[in-house]
């Protein structure tokens, strides 16, 4: 089996990353050492300028002191170049910028040096007191301006040496820490990326990750090396797996697919060679059938695809009759069975028994399978013995069963409406004899001969002769209050015969009695009552020397 490859085919050698560690180390070194050193310079210097500022309160505390006691008495004598020269003195001192004294009366005098002192915040102050005998003369003041300057000066210059030392600390500890990290980590990471990157599943030697020296260092990129051959040989074991169940999948699929393939062409040899008529249809189109639904209705080889089912039907009311039938059966999941009259191509029609079934039951416009089996032979074989359990099996008329139905529905429509109906009995004239005498071929001949006369006098479609038992006949004419004439020629027709009968004692010939009873106008008609009435005048025909019709009419009898 073919090993699975990449759509893409990355370098071998390892991708520059674009945010590279060592620099983002490297910023963050120097962010971190600017800040560390902007706060040592900032306590440092601080703690200076306090110094500074100490040193010059007692500098000044102790000038201020000192020359004090000069200048109260050169102020007492008022000896201005005195004042002056001790001013100047004091100026002169790098931690003084200036300096002036007031005394007098209301301290009118006033000597200055040096920068103004007024206005300024910095200035300190001293009093200057003469001693007198016992008491103390407050003579003025000593008003002296630090050289701030001088302060600021030193600090600056204290701040720069400590940011350049901050900073050369700072670069060599950057760039002894980007050694470091480029020998322990960069380094590392850059060739598990490369080997990673050249890294392939399939069958190779195992993904050698660390040195010896980095297995024996047992630090933290030792431990991810370690957890990535390892998952490289549970990867390489999946792959193996993998491989496997993809190779027993293709032949599993191989093997189904050559088994689909058997079954379909079976089913098509079953669909093709099947004596059921098969069709699939969809919108009561045929999209595809098979030879013997075509060879049912005379069609050639694909002539009725895509053909509408129409021209199966008879007619355009049969067409859409019979889909007021399946259609609901259809959307209801179900299968239709029915049976249909269906025309073939030169005409003639033929019975089918029609089963439909959706192909697929949740979307019934799919289409469905449509299937036809001829029942014509067995409709004609089911209608002949229908026919033949109605009729008599000798005389070819109706029998018993046939006639009770027909007098019980003449009866009921009679009652109902009111109208008339006639009901005859008709008995052959000494047959028993006959039979004897000729046998019983010729007695079968004999009935069969007066049953087809009976038949051939019922000229309306509705009149019915009927065998009611052995010799004995019976004549039912709806709608008929005289039958007195038809009677009459049937029994001359019988007697037109000319079958032979010497046993007869009426006639030489054959012949038959015939008992008839009429009713009309009444709401009561039983069937039972006409059959009695009918055979009482058939007695009384009989007892009047046979060969004639005994005929009555009955009264109306409201119910």
């Amino acid at each position: 089996m073919n090993e699975p490859s990449s759509n893409s085919t990355p370098s071998t050698g390892a991708e520059a990353p674009r945010r590279s560690l060592a620099r983002r180390l490297l910023a963050w070194v120097l962010i971190i050492s600017a800040a560390n050193a902007l706060l040592a310079i900032s306590v440092q210097l601080y703690l200076d300028y306090k110094r500074d500022m100490a040193d010059l309160e007692e500098h000044l505390s102790f000038v201020g002191q000192s020359q004090s006691q000069g200048l109260a008495a050169a102020a007492w004598n008022f000896d201005r170049p005195l004042v002056e020269a001790q001013l100047s003195g004091l100026t002169g001192s790098p931690w003084v910028a200036g300096a002036e004294v007031l005394y007098g009366r209301n301290e009118e005098v006033r000597v200055a040096l040096g920068q103004r002192v007024d206005g300024s915040r910095d200035v300190m102050t001293y009093p200057l007191a003469f001693d007198v005998g016992p008491r103390t003369v407050q003579l003025g003041h000593l008003r002296v301006l630090p050289d701030m300057a001088l302060i600021y000066q030193r600090t600056l210059d204290r701040g720069l040496v400590v940011a350049l030392t901050q900073g050369v600390k700072t670069l060599v500890l950057s760039v002894a820490l980007l050694l470091l990290v480029h020998h322990l980590v960069s380094r590392r990471l850059t060739r598990l990326n490369t080997l990673l990157r050249a890294y392939r599943p399939g069958p190779s030697a195992p993904l050698q990750l660390m040195t010896p020296g980095e297995r024996q260092a047992g630090d933290e990129l030792s431990t991810l090396a370690s957890t990535l051959e390892q998952a490289q040989e549970r990867l390489e074991e999946y792959h193996r797996k993998e491989v496997e169940l993809r190779e027993q999948l293709e032949d599993e699929v191989q093997r189904r697919t050559r088994f689909l393939d058997q079954a379909l062409l079976e089913q098509q040899a079953i669909f093709d060679n099947s004596l059921t008529g098969i069709a699939f249809i969809r919108d009561r189109t045929i999209l595809r059938c098979n030879t013997s639904f075509e060879q049912m209705f005379g069609y050639a080889n694909r002539e009725l695809t895509g053909r509408s089912t129409r021209l199966l039907f008879p007619s355009q009311h049969a067409f859409e009759q019979e889909a007021t039938f399946f259609i609901p059966v259809l959307l209801c999941g179900g299968t239709y069975i029915g049976d249909a009259e269906l025309v073939k191509k030169d005409g003639s029609t033929r019975w089918f028994t029609i089963q439909l079934k959706s192909m697929d039951v949740d979307d019934p416009n799919q289409g469905a399978v449509l299937t036809l089996h001829d029942i014509t032979v067995r409709r004609d074989a089911e209608r002949t013995l229908e026919r033949l359990a109605r009729l008599d099996g000798l005389t070819g008329i109706a029998n018993r069963r046939t006639l009770d139905e027909a007098l019980l529905t003449a009866c009921r429509k009679a009652s109902r409406d009111k109208s008339a109906l006639s009901l005859a009995l008709l008995d052959v004239d000494f047959f028993k004899p006959f039979n004897d005498h000729y046998g019983h071929a010729a007695g079968d001949e004999a009935l069969v001969a007066v049953a087809r006369a009976l038949q051939e006098s019922t000229r309306r479609p509705y009149d019915l002769a009927a065998r009611y038992g052995g010799e004995e006949f019976v004549l039912l004419l709806p709608g008929c209050e005289d039958p007195g004439p038809l009677l009459e020629k049937l029994r001359q027709a019988v007697i037109g015969l000319s079958i032979p009968h010497s046993r007869s004692e009426t006639s030489k010939v054959l012949t038959v009695s015939i008992g008839a009873i009429s009713i009309c106008g009444s709401d009561r008609c039983d069937p039972s009552e006409l059959l009695n009435l009918a055979d009482e005048e058939l007695y009384r025909a009989k007892h009047h020397g046979r060969n004639r019709v005994a005929w009555r009419a009955l009264q109306p009898v409201e119910g």
